[in-house]
């Protein structure tokens, strides 16, 4: 029996092969995602998450920088690697608390930060910045997701399914989508370039696979599908279980209202492995119940999940547009699990750390 759900929303990142263990307050720059989520698409608003744009060496006491992050707000107030921040707002800070007194904050809120620097101390006025996370497009025939990573500007193919228009044309899960004919588009701007193509336009996609660049041809009716009206989303937002190899959000009766479902309770399919699309499983699936035990909170969910084995099958009732189903889905087994939580790590944390 075990808990294979993986909470993608915490705040430290293991730096392999390296003394450090940081805890990240941020890694990005500011930016700003209600405007893909009213331009794009259906979706919620962010919650917003401050940020420094430091990372933080927690093998001491002291709450030393290793790392300032370009554009951050931390860079832009001129924090410096080396520096020890010996308090925010007036109050004592550790390496162990600071991450914790920065996140009760609000965004955009003015601190002091007090710093010593070559054995000087000094003060240093920082403005919270907004924490940046990838956002996730679920196209509107639930056929493919996309994520945009704005640290890298680019984007990656998620997950596409196996009789999908893109996996005709050549894409495959994990492909880093850089271009559109040419030229990079965000979040912000990649539903305008499409919306204004020509409808007999062909595009040529910039991708990037196992370190290889190459180009592949897709027909704007094609691409339009991921950009027309798609389901938006946030990272932190996610949580994962290894057990059914899906990444899923807990439903509330607000994220149903915001994406139009009809199920009140329960957990939403964001992503499903090829095994889960087989054994029936989709994209934007709402999982209600679990061997008869009915979802009203994602405790429910986990707890039924930790009852049950590897090898067994468990009976998921799903909400799919509207009308219920029942599936039948082989747990997965614990190494499944942590090669579920190894990937999340490796897709999140590649350039990124949360806070």
């Amino acid at each position: 029996m075990y808990n294979s759900t993986y909470n993608s929303t915490r705040s430290q990142r293991l730096m392999v092969g390296a003394v450090v263990v940081a805890v990240v307050l941020t890694v990005f720059s500011a930016f700003s995602f209600a405007s893909p989520v009213a331009a794009a698409g259906t979706g919620h608003k962010h919650p917003e998450h401050p940020y420094m744009g430091v990372e933080i060496a927690t093998n001491g006491k002291e709450a030393t920088v290793v790392n300032v992050m370009p554009d951050s707000p931390a860079a832009k107030a001129g924090l410096k690697k080396g520096d020890i921040i010996t308090a925010v707002d007036g109050q004592a800070v550790t390496a162990a608390d600071i991450a914790m007194q920065v996140t009760a904050l609000k965004v955009g809120k003015e601190i002091k930060l007090s710093v010593v620097r070559d054995n000087k101390a000094m003060d240093i006025s920082l403005t919270l910045g907004d924490m940046p996370v990838n956002i996730y497009w679920v196209d509107a025939t639930n056929e493919a997701v996309l994520m945009y990573r704005p640290t890298e500007q680019n984007w990656m193919l998620v997950s596409v399914g196996s009789d999908a228009a893109l996996t005709k044309a050549g894409f495959k899960d994990g492909d880093t989508i850089k271009t559109f004919d040419g030229k990079a588009y965000t979040a912000d701007t990649l539903a305008a370039y499409v919306a204004g193509l020509k409808k007999t336009a062909e595009v040529t996609v910039g991708i990037e696979r196992d370190s290889k660049a190459q180009d592949i041809k897709v027909s704007m009716a094609d691409l339009s599908k991921l950009t027309a009206s798609p389901v938006v989303f946030y990272e932190d937002e996610l949580h994962r279980s290894g057990a059914l190899g899906i990444q899923y959000l807990p439903l509330t009766s607000t994220i149903a209202g915001d994406y139009g479902l009809e199920a009140k309770a329960g957990v939403l399919v964001v992503t499903a492995t090829a095994t889960d699309e087989k054994a029936g499983l989709k994209l934007m699936d709402v999982i209600t119940a679990v061997n008869n035990t009915k979802l009203v909170t994602v405790a429910d969910f986990t707890n039924a999940l930790a009852k049950v084995k590897a090898g067994d099958k468990v009976t998921l009732v799903v909400d799919r547009a509207g009308k219920t189903e029942k599936v039948e889905v082989k747990v997965g087994s614990i190494e499944d699990a942590l090669n579920s939580a190894a990937g999340a790590l490796a897709q999140l944390f590649h350039l990124k750390g949360n806070a």
